[in-house]
């Protein structure tokens, strides 16, 4: 088996837990009526979603775990430890580094930046983390 090799069962496993990850937090259980009063929305009126937002998110979530998984494979010691170190690199460099400009330049503000930067650490990490499991798993069997 070639150690490159990527597995699209577990990448389409984790595009779902992303997908519900996003929708956890921020749902009512979570950030998201913070984060709709910061946005200027009415939380009690509910998030309006339609369904082409949905497919649209959950096509962003597969982009954003093949990349994270292609990089993955190409860890010498791929395993879900250094995986996540990969997933919290990424954050650190990507999204954190995109929300403080948008905070910096934009006026974004800086709470509504750390609540995007949170549901972005999650994401990579939980991407990151799978996808290193499974490789590490298929090490051991092979």
């Amino acid at each position: 088996m070639e150690a490159r090799r990527l597995n699209y069962m577990v990448i389409a496993a984790a595009t779902v837990v992303v997908f519900v990850e996003g929708a956890l937090y921020y749902s009512p259980l979570m950030f998201g009526p913070l984060w709709m009063r910061l946005s200027g929305m009415d939380p009690s009126a509910g998030p309006k979603v339609s369904p082409w937002a949905v497919v649209a998110e959950i096509a962003r979530g597969f982009v954003l775990t093949y990349v994270v998984a292609w990089l993955v494979a190409r860890l010498t010691d791929a395993n879900w430890k250094s995986a996540a170190g990969l997933g919290l690199w990424l954050w650190v460099g990507f999204p954190l580094m995109l929300l403080s400009g948008s905070v910096m330049w934009q006026g974004v503000s800086w709470k509504i930046a750390a609540i995007h930067a949170g549901d972005w650490l999650a994401k990579l990490l939980l991407i990151a983390v799978i996808v290193g499991a499974w490789r590490e798993r298929q090490k051991r069997t092979v």
